[in-house]
């Protein structure tokens, strides 16, 4: 049986430097001994520093593919177009802060009995 649905093109190179920022986040939580030796406290604040930073320039990188694409293609030539970019953009985000957001307060409340301040993270 034969799949109509079409796969992207994808690139390892962002692949690789993604799992290389994931490692590094992972070591900067895990690593034991950051209280016993100071200067390994010190190394994995900036392994993790250095996986964060890898994930912002990444996703700038890959958005401004789309921007380019989206103006290449006269997409964002009006402001409904622009509109429609963000909200696009905004709809694959939203709704995984949100869901993390109800569980994050679920799971605050099950552990302590009250419901966190949590107004100010919607």
């Amino acid at each position: 049986m034969e799949s109509k649905v079409s796969l992207k093109e994808r690139y390892f190179g962002p692949d690789l430097i993604r799992a290389l920022a994931i490692v590094l986040v992972l070591l900067s939580h895990t690593v034991p001994g950051g209280t016993e030796f100071p200067a390994l406290g010190v190394a994995r604040y900036y392994l993790g520093l250095l996986g964060v930073e890898i994930f912002f320039v990444l996703s700038g990188f890959l958005i401004g593919g789309i921007l380019i694409d989206e103006l290449y293609s006269d997409r964002l030539e009006s402001i409904s177009g622009t509109v429609s970019f963000w909200r696009r953009r905004w709809f694959r985000t939203l709704p995984n802060y949100y869901l993390f957001l109800a569980i994050i307060i679920l799971q605050e409340r099950l552990s302590s009995g009250t419901f966190p301040d949590a107004g100010k993270f919607f």
